[in-house]
């Protein structure tokens, strides 16, 4: 884990600014495969997702069980993160290891906003998970 994700965690964005400022790498992987924008999603700071992305943060990323920042911004609730990352191209089609789609989980932990906002980017209603259930 970088100084960048725990800056992320924390929600420390001076950090986050110093950091890149002095050529951080946005795409730096911990041991479970995460980069800085999974715990800046995970965390719902949306200042630290700009940050990111305008630093050349890879929004699709998947951690080593599939993850996408979008999977985590969905799985805790964060709509305005969401939102920001379904405007920067966040992929809404990416499954993550147990085959959960962002909808998926939007339809377990989020909340209508979220289910809509993903549908609206092109969410497919009829996508399956490792057993065969899809997100209705």
């Amino acid at each position: 884990m970088t100084a960048l994700h725990l800056a992320c965690r924390r929600r420390h964005d001076r950090v986050v600014d110093v950091l890149l400022q002095n050529d951080a790498d946005t795409r730096a992987r911990n041991c479970v495969e995460s980069i800085p924008l999974h715990e800046a999603a995970y965390e719902g700071t949306k200042y630290a997702i700009y940050q990111l992305l305008s630093h050349g943060s890879d929004i699709n990323a998947q951690t080593d069980d599939g993850w996408t920042p979008l999977l985590c911004a969905v799985r805790y609730n964060s709509s305005a993160v969401v939102k920001v990352l379904l405007h920067y191209g966040a992929d809404v089609r990416i499954q993550n290891n147990t085959l959960h789609s962002p909808l998926d989980i939007a339809c377990q932990y989020s909340t209508f906003d979220v289910v809509q906002a993903l549908l609206d980017k092109g969410a497919d209603v009829n996508t399956q998970d490792q057993y065969g259930w899809t997100p209705l």
